[in-house]
């Protein structure tokens, strides 16, 4: 039988959304094509998504214990956590589509009160008791990089160790910052954070914190310090000359942190989840507190290049260098 329009654009929508739901989520990949070079403000500020798709649901646990650091000291720590309950200083990142209809049930496993949030797209503010779980909904973002935290608590739940990345990819499933944006070929996840012992302890002993006085002694890329961090597919970049790679940093911390790439320059391509209308080409960036930075880099030398915080500060583990916010970018001949 020959369907009418009516069942015709039913049969349309449905076999859409089944190729979405298909579709794999993974934060790195190989397929080329060429970069776009600027975005206007008027096509910035006119992107949607094509579709919405079938639910994603995420569980995450909120549970208290400690973090073994890089010297080989264990710490205590606030986390969130997968079903494997380990805490690793940042909480796994959450990948979805843009437009799915997104289910985030938050287990309360600690001693007080927490939340789930992200700035701007979510509005449900429920702190869920000890013991006690609640389900936060929400449709996914736009296309970009996102922070996820502890809002019953902050700054102290960041500075514990309570937060993560949501990353959005483009609805229509091409490996691009967003839809009909910058296209790579690789793209990698830094959540940059550190924390003030001090602390960690006062709350292990149920003691109050002075907010006023943060003197972080750890620092972390993905929760790892270096040498650790090499072990870290998306801390330790990889790539091949000719190659464009995406870098979605996102500043977990409290205070602000310069990446430089030295040899090399980059795009500014978006902020907080935001395309920028023109990119600004650097070879420093500097992520300040609770914001994101999406930066592409091509390609053009091989060799191997340390990635650090400008501040040698940064770039140690409770005084010692370089056991800190340190990486390396490996570029080899294509």
């Amino acid at each position: 039988m020959r369907p009418d329009r009516r069942t015709f654009l039913k049969w349309s929508i449905s076999g859409t959304t089944f190729f979405a739901a298909a579709s794999l989520l993974d934060l790195r990949g190989d397929r080329a094509a060429a970069v776009v070079g600027t975005l206007s403000e008027a096509h910035a500020s006119a992107r949607r998504p094509l579709f919405v798709a079938p639910q994603r649901e995420f569980v995450l646990r909120v549970r208290e214990g400690f973090r073994r650091m890089v010297d080989g000291r264990s710490l205590y720590a606030w986390g969130y956590t997968d079903e494997s309950g380990v805490i690793q200083g940042v909480g796994p990142p959450l990948t979805v589509r843009e437009g799915e209809r997104i289910t985030v049930t938050l287990v309360n496993e600690g001693r007080d009160g927490h939340s789930f949030h992200i700035k701007d797209i979510l509005s449900d503010q429920t702190v869920v008791p000890p013991g006690g779980q609640h389900t936060y909904e929400f449709m996914a973002p736009l296309a970009g990089t996102y922070l996820y935290y502890d809002s019953a608590n902050d700054p102290l739940g960041r500075a514990m160790g309570l937060c993560g990345a949501l990353v959005a990819l483009p609805a229509d499933g091409r490996q691009t910052a967003w839809t009909d944006g910058p296209a790579f070929d690789q793209q990698f996840l830094w959540v940059l954070s550190e924390l003030d012992e001090r602390w960690n302890a006062a709350r292990q002993n149920a003691q109050p914190v002075d907010l006023r006085d943060y003197r972080p002694n750890y620092f972390f890329i993905n929760g790892r310090s270096f040498p650790e961090t090499m072990s870290d597919p998306n801390a330790m970049m990889a790539g091949r000359v000719g190659q464009t790679v995406l870098i979605r940093t996102i500043n977990g911390g409290l205070i602000s942190h310069a990446m430089p790439f030295p040899g090399y320059h980059f795009r500014i391509i978006a902020r907080n989840g935001q395309p920028q209308a023109a990119f600004i080409e650097k070879d420093t960036f500097v992520v300040y507190p609770g914001e994101t930075m999406d930066v592409l880099v091509t390609l053009d030398q091989p060799g191997r290049y340390p990635v650090h915080d400008h501040s040698l500060m940064a770039v140690t583990a409770n005084g010692v260098y370089p056991n800190g916010m340190m990486a390396e970018f490996d570029v080899r001949e294509a």
